[in-house]
């Protein structure tokens, strides 16, 4: 499959696609339990350098990789999380905010 992940310079944006994922649910007309797969597309990391941070980059690689996606695979969901890495502090609410306005909804 293709790698939809982008670099500028230092700064990334790591994209992993799964189709592992399954939850069960019942057949209307049979009453049988079927197992569903669930597709999707996780933007697993996104860094900014320091020096490169306030400048709408983050905004950029995340709206390139989406496009990049959405061009090859319209319906499948893009998924990812606000959540620090190891220990380290982060701005979660300005991260939630980065995300809405590249269009991610939070849940």
């Amino acid at each position: 499959m293709k790698d939809y992940s982008v670099k500028s310079g230092d700064s990334y944006v790591l994209v992993s696609y799964n189709d592992t994922d399954f939850h069960e649910v019942q057949n209307d007309e049979t009453g049988e339990w079927e197992e569903v797969y669930d597709e999707y597309f996780k933007l697993d990391h996104v860094f900014v350098s320091k020096e490169a941070r306030g400048k709408g980059l983050a905004k950029q690689m995340i709206r390139e990789v989406v496009e990049s996606i959405r061009a090859d695979f319209p319906d499948t969901r893009i998924t990812l999380a606000a959540l620090p890495e190891d220990d380290k502090p982060i701005d979660q609410a300005g991260l939630v905010e980065l995300y809405r306005s590249c269009g991610f909804e939070v849940r």
